[in-house]
C-alpha cells in the first residue's frame, strides 16, 4: 500500500475521534451520581443500641427441640457421606486406581 493510503486513513480516524468527543448526556444516571447517598441513614438502622438484641443472641433459637436434631444429624450422615466419597475418587483419580474399563 502506498504512503498515501495510511496517511488518509489515519487522518480519517483522528477526525472521527475528534467528532465524537464532547458532553455526555445522561438521563437517569444522574439521580443515581448526584442524588443524596442513603448509606448513613441504612447504617443507623444497624447501629442503634434499641436494636442490638436482633443482632445475634445469646441464646440462639436453633436446634431448641429434640426434633431439630434430626434433620441436623441427617444433614450431617449425608455431608459427611458426600466429603468420604468425593475424597475416596480424589484418591483413586491420583493414583490411577479403580478405573472403569
Amino acid at each position: 500500500m502506498t504512503l498515501f493510503f495510511y496517511i488518509n486513513h489515519s487522518l480519517f480516524f483522528l477526525q472521527a475521534a475528534r467528532r465524537t468527543v464532547g458532553t455526555q448526556k445522561r438521563t437517569f444516571v444522574d439521580k443515581w451520581n448526584n442524588g443524596k447517598s442513603q448509606v448513613h441513614k441504612l447504617q443507623l438502622q444497624f447501629q442503634d443500641p434499641t436494636k442490638a438484641h436482633l443482632h445475634g443472641a445469646d441464646n440462639p433459637t436453633y436446634l431448641k427441640k429434640a426434633s431439630d436434631k434430626i434433620p441436623a444429624a441427617i444433614g450431617g450422615v449425608l455431608l459427611a457421606f458426600s466429603v468420604t466419597y468425593v475424597g475416596n475418587g480424589m484418591w483413586n483419580m491420583a493414583h490411577g486406581t479403580n478405573k472403569l474399563n
